[in-house]
């Protein structure tokens, strides 16, 4: 059978991971596009503004390349989901990444309960370096851990081989 003939299946933890980062990074970027809207004359403000789209508009890129099955945007899924497993918030920095989804497990040190399970949905970029945060919050995104940990034992096969575009996507001939 002919190339044209031959349909991709896509295996569902790639589908899912693109998608995370297609949608995800499309809604960071309406986001920070409204938010932008609301903005007047603060460079700064414009200026984070401008790199959170920059950052957004590069994740979707990103999954619609794992989508077309280019397997060197595996190398920049895997560092887009490592940014986004921290959670972090103490003294005077607060810092939270995700797209798509997020599952955090988390410690405050002041919540009533000490051990927090959350549950978002959509994109969030915050990079807060300010004199008013207090308190000590660490955690793991465990939706951006499990992509990665997929990326990587992709990343291993493709050590191993060298075809990880070959393996992942599967190219089953139709009409034998």
């Amino acid at each position: 059978m002919s190339d044209s003939a031959k349909k991709r299946k896509i295996p569902v933890g790639l589908t899912l991971i693109y998608l995370l980062l297609v949608i995800g990074g499309g809604i960071g970027v309406s986001m920070a596009l409204l938010r932008e809207a609301s903005i007047q004359n603060d460079l700064s403000q414009l200026t984070y503004i401008g790199l959170v789209i920059l950052l957004n508009a590069g994740t979707a890129w990103v999954g619609f390349c794992i989508w077309k099955g280019d397997s060197r945007s595996y190398r920049w899924a895997r560092l887009i989901f490592l940014l986004q497993v921290p959670v972090l918030s103490f003294s005077k920095l607060t810092y939270e990444f995700y797209t798509g989804a997020f599952l955090g497990l988390t410690f405050s040190q002041e919540a009533a309960s000490k051990l927090n399970l959350n549950l978002e949905l959509g994109s969030l970029t915050s990079l807060q370096i300010s004199p008013g945060i207090h308190g000590l919050i660490v955690g793991v995104n465990l939706v951006a851990l499990a992509a990665l940990l997929y990326l990587r034992a992709l990343g291993a096969q493709e050590g191993r081989s060298g075809a990880v575009a070959e393996r992942a996507y599967e190219e089953p001939m139709h009409g034998s």
